[in-house]
């Protein structure tokens, strides 16, 4: 999720742990360990794919925070003596809750958590909440707010607003399951009538919302995308269908750059050649013809006497392409809710 959803989290968890043990502290530390883990974009990375496929590694790793957190515990202690009947272990208890619901939360979206890094396991997508949604975030930010307003005056009733900020935006997160449930079974029909066996289908939300749904099912020939609205399409989705790469996607099977992509993404990839350059799109964020991961891996090789070798890849240095946003697929977003074109 975005810094300030991760930010107001941290504060919520760490007012909630802690309570009238830590006082406005607990907001403040929070907000800073709910933060913590996305630092590691300020990591230098080799390339472009290895900072887009490292994002989210290490630093959401259930095993590095919950080694990390003893020590930020000792340290919060040591640093606020004055509040006694804050314990190592209640500080402990907030710092890996605050760490923890970070990393669960990032879960929900569809970038990819790698919570159980170093294990080669593929990072965790449920991708059922946009990385921004203002219906998550706004109930959270009240409650911390209320919360740190009234803290010294009515801890009791500052606690009861945070707690009720969290239920709400808990409430909603849960709802977005819901949501991507029936989209999820909606598809399933729709593709089975219109007699596509995909492999993979992935099922996500468009920007800002949980009532517009994007889905896409890939399968041998390539991959159909469709957009469907819980509010005005009842339960029809249609899909367009697109032709990738699939035999440049065989012969670069055995590039490290495609291997990690198809690994980081689940396989909900496409490959496009572009001026005799592989190019491999993230068909999980955006929507067709405005997809903001896309990367140039390998090139095709020539002869030896300058002919062309068409099934002949050769690795390059991965490169992330330039992406411009669209403005105008934003703006149509809630007349597509009520159902416009």
């Amino acid at each position: 999720m975005d810094s300030l959803t991760q930010l107001a989290l941290g504060a919520a968890v760490g007012d909630a742990v802690l309570g009238s043990r830590g006082g406005r502290r607990a907001i403040v530390w929070g907000a800073v360990l709910g933060t913590l883990p996305d630092l590691d974009v300020l990591v230098r990375s080799t390339n472009d794919l290895a900072a887009f496929t490292e994002h989210r590694s290490w630093s959401h790793s259930v095993f590095i925070l919950t080694a990390l957190t003893p020590i930020v515990a000792f340290a919060l202690r040591r640093l606020h003596r004055n509040a006694a009947d804050a314990t190592f272990l209640r500080w402990s208890m907030f710092a890996w809750l605050v760490f923890v619901t970070h990393v669960v939360l990032d879960c929900f979206t569809s970038y990819g958590t790698q919570i159980l890094w170093p294990l080669p396991s593929p990072p965790v997508a449920w991708a059922s909440i946009f990385i921004i949604d203002p219906l998550y975030t706004l109930p959270l930010c009240v409650g911390v707010v209320v919360s740190w307003r009234r803290r010294s005056r009515a801890p009791a009733s500052a606690l009861r607003w945070n707690l009720a900020g969290l239920a709400v935006s808990t409430l909603y997160l849960g709802w977005t399951v819901v949501a991507q449930s029936i989209v999820t079974a909606r598809a399933e029909v729709a593709l089975a009538r219109d007699g596509i066996d995909p492999t993979t289908v992935f099922v996500t939300p468009t920007p800002f919302n949980s009532l517009l749904w994007r889905v896409v099912a890939i399968d041998d020939e390539g991959f159909v995308e469709g957009v469907h609205s819980l509010v005005a399409d009842g339960s029809q989705i249609a899909f367009e269908r697109h032709y990738d790469g699939r035999p440049d996607r065989r012969e670069l099977a055995d590039i490290p750059a495609f291997e990690r992509l198809d690994w980081f993404t689940r396989g909900v990839i496409s490959v496009e050649i572009e001026h005799d350059r592989a190019v491999i799109v993230d068909l999980r964020m955006g929507a067709e013809g405005s997809y903001p991961f896309r990367f140039e891996i390998a090139e095709r090789t020539e002869s030896r006497f300058g002919m062309r070798a068409p099934s002949t890849w050769q690795a390059i240095e991965p490169r992330k392409l330039d992406f411009t946003f669209d403005w105008d697929r934003l703006r149509s977003i809630w007349p597509r809710i009520v159902g416009h074109d």
